[in-house]
């Protein structure tokens, strides 16, 4: 027999320090009963808890102890998750600070007193305190209301005097009273004038489904029969569960259909009328599915219709207990169910995550990933416009380079990966043109074959397939006997800021986003003339490998005027480092670069550096030979980069020149890195820098870092807002 609950834990309020018993007990005898604190295993080493068969027992009650507690009972058929018992500690606030009201009502009218109740677990019971003597609970003439206020339903003189509100803790036995009361005085009635006397203004409730409510309405100058209750302009009561409480509305169990507005009206002989409204929002109750007492997380396969659920594709692991559990905070209900899969029966295979097209760029990766179900589980296969895709190792050919850009068509084929059964990947290490085309996902079982198809477009890796500003350098500017290595860098697509859409952190519909601009690490000057070391590491790869990064760098004059067009290197995602050659001596460079994936290119890091003074021998040997001034002869990585990390100073730099501008570059959602180049001020050697920042729409610098070593070029600013 499938397990039951005889009793399950309820939920209680103790004093610090109180003890706390917790009973499960559950059917057939046979049924195996464990504890759960706040959704996760009770252990049972835990001090000042002990259990015993079905009792869990608190010996001493703490804040780390509080919580939710649950049962479940399991046997060899599924497990049953019992409902949630709080546990939470005992305490009554005091009363806020105030000045002593006097208030006055007129006799044979309705009178007011107001009460701030402090907060309490549980609910304090509210007491007034009137001319001495105490009013635990309403009367015929004074009515405590719901919120904790006091009504006088009929004013006489006798009831003038002072009144003070008191609330009662139940747990803790604690009463604390307010320490300056309120001063009622009575007056003759002066006039046929009426007041809504609370609540003064319109009121937003927000209420939980099931639970007693009480809409209150003091009239002061009108009979009752002279209010009424209106909900969106109709009859409050016609056709509900409210009824009326003298001039107020009150229910003992709300209803979701219940949501809306309600104005309390007031009119006299006149005509006259006033109202106040109330605006209910009524909370349904939360519902949540359990799989032998695990919580079913929605997915392809398993979704909530209405109040059932779906479960597409069932297998012999889909087989035991189901619960639904409805909690509205207050309590819950539960039902439970059985699900038997007959062994035997088969399924025919259904594939619930079908592989998606695709649009890479030429030397780019590529993984197609298919998964699907039945009874047995099917095997998948895949195939391709050759017919089926074998995965023999010789056929799985792996680049021994790690630059894809030197890859020939035909480096690499189509290699199928199974991670589990059912399930089935497709990966393509370096895509060629010759692999553009449809891919069919197959999934076989004895009782049949269900396929789904994919489309790959493969587009050069030089060509964007989005709506971008794209800077390309001149052709005539390539070296035509090197086009092993440059022939290919034709442009750099440049990512406009102002667009939303282009944010890099923007995910798609399988939860991937394009990745985060890469973090460079180099310093912002050389201690040579002509070549410069970029050196970065990956930023958040937004759950994809990244295939490639692209380097684009361009010469400045003097930070304003720009020398000839933007270069482009394309450097592998397995790499973080590239040598830039042949620049100019004395030179400040702009570099912009940005990380690829399947997903996209992601924003660009940017970062601006100054070469050395002084000219290297070898570098004005092969100045009337080499390519134009700033074009690499290839994106060597550097084996061994002397003083790698550390920045050199160069005594020849200390000359009267302003220094040149910062750089920012993102290094978390709330961080940024600064660099600058460092020219010495006035001929006097730099001691220190210092780095401020505002935000938008402000006018106040705020000091990021001071005392910065003139050896330190770079600073990283921190807990920026988002």
């Amino acid at each position: 027999l499938p397990p039951y609950f005889v009793s399950e834990p309820l939920s209680a309020v103790q004093k610090p320090g109180g003890p706390v018993a917790l009973h499960c007990s559950a059917k057939p005898v046979t049924a195996h009963i464990s504890w759960l604190h706040n959704g996760k295993r009770l252990d049972r080493n835990v001090e000042q808890i002990k259990v015993h068969q079905g009792t869990l027992t608190i010996l001493s009650l703490n804040p780390s102890l509080a919580g939710y507690y649950q049962c479940i009972a399991n046997n060899s058929i599924g497990a049953i998750l019992s409902g949630p018992a709080t546990i939470s500690t005992a305490v009554l606030g005091d009363f806020g600070a105030s000045t002593k009201h006097v208030i006055t009502a007129e006799e044979k009218s309705t009178g007011f007193i107001g009460c701030k109740v402090p907060d309490s677990n549980p609910k304090a019971e509210v007491r007034y305190k009137i001319r001495g003597k105490w009013l635990k609970q309403s009367t015929e003439n004074y009515l405590i209301l719901p919120s904790g206020n006091l009504q006088i339903l009929n004013v006489s003189l006798e009831d003038k005097g002072s009144y003070k509100c008191a609330a009662f803790n139940p747990v803790t036995h604690e009463l604390k009273v307010e320490p300056i009361g309120q001063k009622l005085l009575v007056s003759r009635p002066s006039s046929d004038d009426f007041h809504i006397l609370h609540p003064t203004f319109s009121q937003a409730l927000a209420v939980l489904s099931r639970s007693p409510v009480t809409l209150e309405c003091v009239v002061s100058g009108a009979p009752a029969s002279h209010v009424h209750w209106l909900k969106d302009g109709q009859d409050a009561m016609v056709g509900s569960t409210w009824r009326r409480l003298y001039t107020h509305l009150a229910t003992d169990s709300i209803d979701p259909a219940d949501s809306g507005n309600y104005s309390c009206v007031v009119g006299n002989k006149s005509g006259d009328a006033k109202h106040v409204t109330y605006v209910v929002n009524v909370l349904a109750p939360n519902r949540t599915w359990f799989h032998n007492a695990q919580p079913i997380r929605s997915s392809p396969r398993h979704l909530t219709v209405g109040n059932g659920l779906k479960i597409s594709g069932v297998t012999m692991e889909d087989s035991g207990l189901y619960q639904c559990v409805a909690d509205n905070g207050i309590g819950f209900t539960q039902s439970t169910g059985r699900l038997e899969i007959e062994k035997g029966s088969g399924l025919k295979p259904i594939i619930v995550r079908a592989p998606a097209s695709a649009e890479v760029a030429v030397g780019d990766s590529v993984t197609l990933s298919c998964n699907a179900t039945g009874v047995p589980v099917p095997a998948i296969h895949w195939y391709d416009k050759h017919g089926l895709i074998t995965s023999h190792p010789s056929q799985a050919l792996r680049p021994k380079s790690r630059k894809p850009h030197l890859l020939r068509p035909g480096s690499s084929d189509p290699e199928p990966v199974t991670s589990q059964a059912g399930s089935g990947s497709l990966y393509i290490q370096a895509v060629t043109r010759e692999h553009a085309g449809k891919y069919t996902c197959e999934a076989t079982n004895t009782h049949g074959t269900t396929r789904s198809e994919a489309v790959l477009m493969v587009v050069p890796f030089e060509t964007d397939t989005k709506a971008e500003i794209v800077t390309s350098f001149d052709p005539t500017q390539n070296d035509k006997s090197d086009d092993s290595e440059t022939g290919s860098l034709s442009s750099f697509p440049v990512k406009e800021h102002s667009s939303a859409k282009e944010s890099s952190s923007e995910k798609n519909a399988s939860g991937t986003s394009v990745p985060d601009a890469p973090i460079i690490l180099s310093p912002p000057q050389t201690h040579t003339a002509d070549t410069y070391n970029l050196v970065w590491r990956a930023g958040k790869d937004g759950g994809l490998p990244i295939n490639a990064y692209f380097v684009k760098y361009r010469k400045l004059e003097d930070g304003v005027g720009v020398v000839g067009g933007w270069h482009t290197v394309r450097v592998p995602g397995s790499e973080n480092e590239l040598r830039l050659t042949e620049l100019e001596p004395s030179g400040l460079y702009e570099v912009l670069m940005v990380a690829r994936s399947a997903a996209g290119e992601g924003q660009p890091a940017m970062l601006t550096f100054r070469t050395s003074k002084e000219k290297t021998a070898s570098s004005k040997n092969t100045q009337a030979s080499s390519p134009p001034v700033g074009i690499p002869k290839s994106p060597v990585v550097s084996e061994a980069a002397d003083n790698f990390g550390v920045v050199l100073t160069d005594s020849s730099r200390h000359s009267g020149e302003a220094p040149d501008r910062p750089t920012i570059s993102t290094a978390s959602e709330t961080s940024v890195y600064v660099t600058w180049i460092p020219r010495a001020n006035g001929g006097s050697p730099i001691t220190a820098f210092k780095v401020e920042y505002k935000r938008m729409r402000t006018s106040d610098w705020l000091v990021a870092a001071e005392d910065i070593p003139p050896s330190k070029l770079s600073v990283e600013v921190r807990s920026l807002e988002p």
